[in-house]
Order: C-alpha cells, then structure tokens, then sequence
C-alpha cells in the first residue's frame, strides 16, 4: 500500500514539487537582514565627545552626519559654542568643509579639527556644532576637550622625503618615523588613502611583515616604511596619497607625493607581422614598417638606421617620429633599392631605432632582421 502511494506521489511530482518549496524556504531562511532605518531627521553623532589633551597637540572628532529624511538637506556647518582662535575647521576627503547637501538616506563622515592656540590655560573647553539652514538650526552637537599641563595622548608621523618619482613600474618606499608622544603606552592604527587599485604596504623597518598597527611604548619611536606600487600602465603624472597614524581622538598624518615619469616602450614590425618582401636588383621596391608605443610615457625623436650588404640603399619615410604618445602606432615607409650587380642568395637587412628619452630612461628595441634571398639582377626575390 505504501509503496503504491509513493509511486502515484512520484509520478504526479508530488515529491519534487515538495523538495523545491523546502529548497526555496532554505534560501529564503538565510537571506541577509535588511539594516534598520535611519531617525528620520538630519543628526550629528560622534562616538567620542570628550577628550584630554596637551596644550599643543591638534584635536579631531570623527563627526557621522546622517540625513534619516525624504528629502534633500542643505545645511551650512558652524561652530556656536567655543574659542575662536582654536581655529575651528570642518574636514572631508582633503578639503575644508562650510556647506554640505546630503540626499534622503545618505551618511557622510565628517572631521571636527581643533588645535590650542599657544599659551592656552589648562582647563577645560566646550564645543557646540550646528547645522543650520538658513537660520534654523536641524542639528547639533556639543564636544569638550580638557587641556592639561602634561601631555596624555598625543602621535607623531613625521617623513623627510615626502616626494619621490619615477616610472611606474618601479616599487616606491617612503621612511617615516612614528612616535607615541603621550606619557603612557599605546596601540597606533596606521592607514593610508591612495588612488584606486594602488597597491600600499606599511611595514616596520628591516622588517617583512605588513602592519596596520603598532604598539609603542611612552615616547618610543619606531621607523617605518611605506612601499607603495602603481599599476604597470598608470599613466604619467603626478599623484597624492596619505598615511594616516591615530590613537583615540590623537591623530597625525603626512602627504605624500608620487611623480610617474611612465614606462617607455617600443615594438617594431612590419605592417602585415610579416618579414619578407619581393625585391629586384638594382630596383627600388617599398615595404612598411609599423611603429608601436605600448608604454604610458611619450616617446621623442624617434630615428632609424639599418645594417644592409654593400651597395644596397634604404630609405625611411618620414627619418624622424617627432612624438608618439602612449598607445598610439605610426607607419613609416622604408624603401629597399639592393646593388645593381647583387647575385643571388641570402641577404639580411636590419633596421634599429634610435629614441630620445629622459637620462634617467633605458629602453631596449629589438631591431628588425629582414632576409633577402635570389636577389639575381633583374630577377625578384623575397627578404624575411
């Protein structure tokens, strides 16, 4: 009997129509869960809103700015509440914040830097940030910081060659120095901000192990070194990047610059891949060579000059490439006329260019070997 109702189950896709629904359910018992929604209204939070400082080091609060609402919110940002020669400034991505404009749903990560005139009293200060449109206030947020006579926190980052350049092939390393300039022992977070897929690496001197944190001892130093590597074909220029050292609300940082002078790079063909052409004794007859640029650095005058047997002539067309810029191919036209009076047999014909780059530059071109053969008077033949 059962084995009966098992076989009319199979038959009507009972059975998979059930395996199916509990495969779907499965899938649908793992799905992510959807993250819960902003307030819905325009706020301003930091997770730290208090700190203890030295009477010289700057002082920065990671500011989250969050638009909860269905609309756009424009908003200019200021300081109500707090000593004006702290010189107060709003940071983000490199640039000095006064306005911003945030779409519904968006957060934007915002930087609050405050830096102790000198002479300042050990005491302790208070901070109002607003974000006011118009003259209506739609957020705020009150900080402090406690100045003391002796230091609590504090980091130092510190390079003495913060430009380097070369091609783009090659891998930079910068030395840096880190400090922990407070009076106790710290961990030190390290990171860097650099073009996208760059390739940075923070490892300590004489070491090979990759770091994004240290622990330094009260007023220890460490060196370091920053290695950085562009992409093969990053094109020619100059690019910015950051290394960034922070231990609570302490944070140092150095710009660092990167000149790529680009790769230079040449291939030599001919226009068909081939090397052979027809030629008669005594004749002119033409071929075409093909010039290609596949590095990220113009290249300047270029020439070409050929080995050839006695008596032959060859003749380019144009003798000079005045630039050709990355990527780019030109076709030069080469005229062979061989001796009047050759003989039949193998003959070869190499032509090599000659590039101006910088001095700093090398390149290697291999030079084209064509072969002549049959070159009897008045007969064709063929170099390959």
């Amino acid at each position: 009997m059962i084995t009966r109702l098992i076989n009319r189950m199979l038959s009507s896709g009972l059975v998979l129509t059930t395996l199916l629904a509990a495969s779907v359910t499965g899938v649908s018992a793992q799905a992510t869960p959807t993250p819960p929604p902003l307030p819905n209204e325009l706020t301003i939070t930091t997770p730290i809103t208090s700190v203890i400082s030295d009477k010289k080091s700057q002082l920065t609060f990671p500011l989250t700015i969050s638009n909860g609402t269905s609309s756009t919110q424009n908003f200019d940002l200021t300081v109500s509440e707090g000593p004006a020669d702290w010189n107060p400034v709003f940071k983000s991505r490199g640039l000095t914040i006064k306005r911003m404009s945030l779409t519904p749903q968006r957060v934007e990560n915002v930087d609050f830097q405050v830096k102790p005139p000198d002479g300042v009293e050990p005491k302790d200060f208070n901070f109002t940030i607003r974000a006011l449109n118009g003259s209506s206030e739609v957020a705020s947020l009150r900080l402090a910081a406690t100045i003391q006579d002796k230091a609590t926190s504090g980091v130092k980052l510190v390079t003495q060659l913060p430009s380097l350049s070369g091609p783009s092939k090659n891998k930079f390393v910068y030395k840096a120095d880190l400090t922990n300039d407070a009076d106790q022992d710290q961990n030190i977070g390290l990171a860097a901000t650099f073009p996208q897929n760059w390739t940075v690496n923070i490892k300590p001197s004489f070491e090979d192990k990759i770091i994004s944190s240290i622990s330094l001892k009260a007023a220890e130093t460490k060196s370091l070194d920053i290695e950085v590597q562009a992409p093969d074909k990053t094109p020619a220029g100059d690019y910015d990047l950051k290394v960034q050292a922070n231990a609570g609300s302490a944070r140092a940082e150095i710009p660092l610059k990167l000149s790529l002078t680009g790769t230079y790079d040449m291939t030599l063909t001919t226009d068909t891949g081939r090397l052979n052409a027809q030629a008669t004794a005594g004749q002119s007859s033409p071929f075409t060579l093909q010039v290609t640029n596949p590095g990220t650095a113009a290249l300047q005058k270029i020439t070409f000059s050929s080995s050839k047997p006695d008596g032959w002539d060859v003749k380019f067309e144009p003798d000079t490439i005045q630039q050709l810029d990355p990527g780019a191919i030109q076709q030069v036209k080469v005229t062979l006329q061989p001796a009047s009076k050759a003989i039949a047999g193998d003959y070869n014909l190499t032509v090599t260019p000659a590039i101006r780059t910088p001095a700093r530059a090398s390149i290697f071109v291999r030079p084209s070997i064509l072969r002549l053969s049959g070159a009897g008077s008045g007969r064709p033949s063929s170099f390959w």
